[in-house]
């Protein structure tokens, strides 16, 4: 649906995207890459979960789409439980699962608002917050998402109350106030959003799934040193 905004959803994740890798740079790699790296990532994580839910308004078919995200997730947990059993240290990015479980907390609310009968929805949202917990970013992307979600129709409102509830969300996370409270600056690319799709190849809908546990287990590898090590050993 055409919105006011310059920039559309794929064109936004590309920027993400970078936005992402750069933050994991420095994530990996603290020695090689300065940390004001990961500065500008502060957004990335809210930014996605307002993309999904506009997806989550917009597709036909959300069943699937929260299955899909799920499968991810599920991928990206095995392969990251492989890597900690086989060098010992925790790798617990996975963002696909954070998504996932924050699309079907608002899967439960509709059909909970919707539905004569929702008490198994009613049951389900808290033990969904609670899966949350055990996922990247624990309960921060299923909250800004239900914000993003029942706001949607008014985003000058949507983004002040985004702005309002980040640092509180901080603040009961534990987190560090900065450079954490960057994401605030997530209300940029909100408001540039133009609600178009943009390329739908099946490249362009399997880019973000392939580059998220592509990258981060490749940068986890170099720290590990079994890049540099293969590479020694061949040559």
């Amino acid at each position: 649906m055409k919105q006011h905004g310059l920039i559309g959803s794929f064109w936004l994740k590309i920027i993400m995207a970078v936005l992402m890798v750069a933050d994991h740079l420095r994530y990996f790699l603290p020695g090689i890459f300065p940390a004001w790296l990961g500065w500008p990532g502060r957004i990335v994580a809210p930014t996605f979960a307002f993309l999904m839910t506009q997806s989550m308004v917009y597709t036909s078919h959300q069943g699937r789409f929260i299955r899909r995200m799920l499968l991810a997730g599920l991928v990206m947990l095995a392969g990251n439980t492989l890597l900690e059993s086989i060098f010992g240290r925790r790798l617990s990015l996975d963002i696909f699962l954070s998504l996932a479980v924050s699309a079907a907390i608002l899967y439960c609310c509709e059909r909970l608002r919707q539905d004569g009968e929702g008490l198994p929805y009613a049951l389900a949202i808290p033990i969904l917050f609670w899966c949350s917990l055990h996922c990247e970013g624990s309960f921060l992307l299923p909250s800004l998402s239900l914000i993003f979600f029942y706001f949607r129709g008014n985003r000058p409102l949507m983004c002040g109350v985004y702005v309002l509830a980040s640092p509180l969300l901080i603040l009961l996370m534990g987190w560090t106030i900065f450079p954490q409270v960057l994401m605030v600056l997530a209300v940029i690319p909100i408001l540039l959003y133009n609600g178009e799709r943009g390329p739908n190849s099946p490249a362009a809908r399997n880019f973000f799934y392939i580059l998220y546990p592509a990258h981060i287990w490749l940068l986890y590898l170099i720290r590990e040193q079994v890049i540099f090590e293969t590479f020694l050993k061949l040559y």
